[in-house]
């Protein structure tokens, strides 16, 4: 099969592959973002007559043979870090995105991203229409984007 994509000119197949981080303990797919993620792409790259490869991976060095392998038409990445998509990007010809990558700087990926910003304004704005003065985030490091949610709730919160 491998073949035969690597012979035609396209696959209709979008890779997804998703950092299987060691805090998931290699159960990544169990990630409720991640699930609901995936679930959405499935049917948005179907409408469009294409194929959804997914592989979970914490080396990022597999990216490029996978990608290759299957003849891929592109790629979405999700959980590396911006170095990695750096290192990718030198590295790769295949098209890919991001999917809620956290940048410091700005970058030549393209990145979709979730409005941190706007989140936090709702959350915070819908607290405080409960009668509520404070407000619990639970995250499991504080750092990218967990940081940023919980900074601008703080902030949204105490301005409203």
């Amino acid at each position: 099969m491998a073949g035969i994509l690597l012979a035609r000119n396209n696959s209709r197949i979008i890779g997804v592959v998703v950092n299987d981080h060691e805090k998931y303990e290699g159960r990544v797919l169990e990630d409720g973002f991640v699930m609901s993620s995936l679930n959405a792409l499935s049917r948005e790259v179907n409408e469009k007559g294409y194929f959804l490869m997914i592989k979970t991976t914490a080396d990022i060095s597999e990216i490029p043979v996978f990608a290759s392998m299957w003849n891929m038409d592109g790629l979405i990445l999700m959980g590396f870090c911006e170095a990695d998509y750096e290192k990718l990007r030198n590295q790769m010809r295949i098209s890919f995105v991001v999917y809620d990558g956290y940048f410091e700087k700005c970058s030549k990926v393209v990145n979709l991203v979730i409005n941190h910003y706007d989140g936090g304004y709702q959350a915070g704005k819908y607290f405080k229409e409960l009668g509520h003065k404070k407000a619990l985030c639970i995250a499991d490091n504080f750092i990218c984007m967990d940081k940023e949610r919980k900074e601008y709730k703080s902030q949204r919160i105490s301005r409203l």
